[in-house]
């Protein structure tokens, strides 16, 4: 299959093959209801009318199973048709991006430039038309790998269509194959190509018509949910419904903890089912926050979700749609953040930032572009303390260490490459947002590719980042800023410079330090100051985000030149 192959794919016959297979199974059902009629004949009796009936009833199943089949074909017409015409769309709208940019795509999915007007000595030009081209061959590419499975079902239902085996010898009923083909016909969603980037995984997505689209959320919700270059709102939908099976699962596995602890006469001393059971409460407590966060936010949505791969779970929520926004920031945290005892605060800084973003935008004059605020947890952050005294031995070690931020941010780089691949902006304004040991985990995002798709990042309260300067993160100077609060004793840790845990802070002069002091802001607005660690998102005494939250919130919408210094 190649793209000449669907462009050669014929709507029009599909459509009249679906009409004439219609027409087919109405009739078929007029014969089964005359049948029905005979077989109800009141008043006929005797070896006769049990012969007729007998022979009625096996025409009756005969009819049956035809119309079901036939049913069957037309069903997976219909669903051809529909997603044919999907990729020919799609293939178009394709051609337009390359003829726009001077590009053109071959049947086989390769991206020709031919455009010989940005010389190659301008790196930043050469790399805008390169991702054009990336992103061009990853969707054409989807295209016919979606066209290769929408000929591989048509021919396997055909087949057996054509041998017999489609219907089985259980009854069907007849009703259901003038709407559905009793389900025999349906084209199967495919699934993602393995180790796919975020734009490959967006391109696959792209390439599906919207009932296999659906298949998947209802089908693999695990896969869909947490699948960077799915759009947020598909993975919202995803990861939602999971929320009512895990809270059943986790609840009978703490039914059985109880019921072994309660029968054991040293508790759990001599085993490890009183930290088992702690684990399991506490991911009920984080199932509790994400309810009430998404309940108290209308319109959020849950972008990351996994209550099965670590102690405690992963969850992260956008205020706003990322899939759409103009600005999206991201907010990493650190040290002792979990679900259930921090999610909700993070939502509501979320909110408040998404509101001063859109004030901003609108004393700008730029009233009609969007924001979206994520607070991730998509990572285990060290925790002091835990539900047993080794969780605190190994917390204390965990800290000191920044292999936790090398994993979670190779998550972070991989979320944010997805933010920035199903936005439906060609080039949306992401800002890294990295608080406490999350911004050390930011900074190994950023060093691990982030960078790439990343316009602008802050980081505060920070205990060091692994990077002497900014180009150690691939970003600019001018598009990276720290703030340190008065009071605040981890950035003690991040001015040790080389001597940091970290081996390099970000209080070195070779940031951009920005205010965190109490003053009058560019608005007009009188802001408080930060004097602790925890304080630089909240709100201050009068309701308006302090000093550190207002230069969150114009850097987040791209005007730097308002910060305060």
């Amino acid at each position: 299959m190649n793209l000449g192959d669907i462009d050669r794919w014929d709507i029009g016959a599909l459509d009249a093959l679906e009409e004439t297979l219609t027409t087919r199974i109405a009739v078929l059902a007029d014969v089964e209801n005359e049948l029905a009629a005979i077989e109800s004949l009141p008043g006929w009796t005797g070896d006769a009318s049990a012969a007729a009936r007998n022979a009625s009833g096996l025409t009756r199943a005969d009819v049956n199973h035809d119309a079901v089949g036939i049913g069957a074909v037309r069903a997976l017409t219909q669903q051809t048709r529909v997603a044919v015409a999907h990729l020919q769309s799609q293939l178009g709208g394709l051609r337009e991006t390359a003829t726009a940019n001077s590009m053109l795509i071959t049947e086989a999915g390769g991206v020709l430039d031919t455009a010989f007007a940005v010389p190659p000595t301008d790196p930043s030009a050469r790399a805008v038309r390169e991702k054009i081209r990336a992103d061009l061959h990853d969707s054409a590419h989807a295209l016919i790998m979606q066209a290769v499975d929408i000929d591989a079902d048509a021919a396997q239902v055909l087949a057996r269509a054509g041998d017999g085996t489609l219907v089985g010898d259980g009854a069907v009923d007849l009703a259901s194959s003038l709407t559905t083909g009793a389900g025999q016909g349906e084209l199967s969603a495919p699934f993602p190509p393995r180790d796919a980037t975020a734009s490959q995984v967006d391109a696959y997505w792209d390439a599906l018509p919207e009932e296999q689209r659906a298949q998947m959320i209802s089908e693999h919700p695990q896969l869909i949910g947490n699948l960077d270059g799915i759009p947020a709102s598909a993975r919202s939908e995803a990861n939602i419904s999971q929320i009512a099976g895990d809270r059943e699962r986790l609840e009978q596995e703490a039914t059985a903890l109880r019921a072994k602890l309660d029968d054991n006469t040293f508790g759990g001393f001599f085993s490890d089912d009183d930290a088992a059971l702690g684990h399991v409460q506490n991911k009920l407590a984080d199932l509790e926050s994400i309810e009430r966060s998404l309940k108290d936010n209308p319109g959020a949505l849950l972008t990351v979700y996994d209550m099965t791969s670590h102690e405690r779970g992963l969850a992260a929520i956008a205020v706003g749609n990322p899939d759409s926004a103009d600005h999206v920031t991201v907010t990493t945290p650190g040290l002792g953040t979990n679900i259930g005892d921090s999610l909700e605060s993070m939502v509501r800084e979320a909110k408040n930032i998404n509101g001063e973003m859109m004030d901003q935008l609108e004393l700008a004059g730029r009233s009609d572009e969007t924001v979206a605020n994520v607070a991730w947890i998509g990572y285990q952050p060290p925790e002091l303390g835990g539900v047993s005294w080794w969780d605190s031995i190994s917390g204390a070690g965990d800290v000191a260490s920044d292999e936790i931020a090398k994993d979670g941010g190779a998550s972070l780089a991989s979320y944010f490459h997805g933010l920035d691949a199903a936005s439906t902006n060609p080039d949306p304004n992401i800002s890294a947002f990295g608080h406490s040991y999350g911004s050390l985990t930011t900074s190994e995002a950023l060093q691990h590719g982030g960078s790439e798709v990343v316009d602008n990042a802050v980081f505060y309260g920070s205990p060091g980042l692994n990077a002497v300067g900014t180009s150690d993160m691939g970003m600019d100077y001018e598009d990276v800023w720290v703030m340190d609060a008065e009071g605040d004793y981890v950035t003690s840790l991040g001015r040790l410079g080389p001597f940091s845990p970290f081996e390099a802070g970000p209080y070195n002069n070779n940031y951009q330090e920005i205010s965190t002091a109490p003053g009058t802001t560019p608005d007009g607005i009188a802001r408080d100051g930060v004097d602790d660690h925890s304080g630089y998102p909240r709100l201050g005494s009068n309701g308006e985000l302090r000093t550190s939250g207002y230069n969150l919130a114009v850097i987040g919408i791209g005007r730097p030149d308002l910060v305060m210094k």
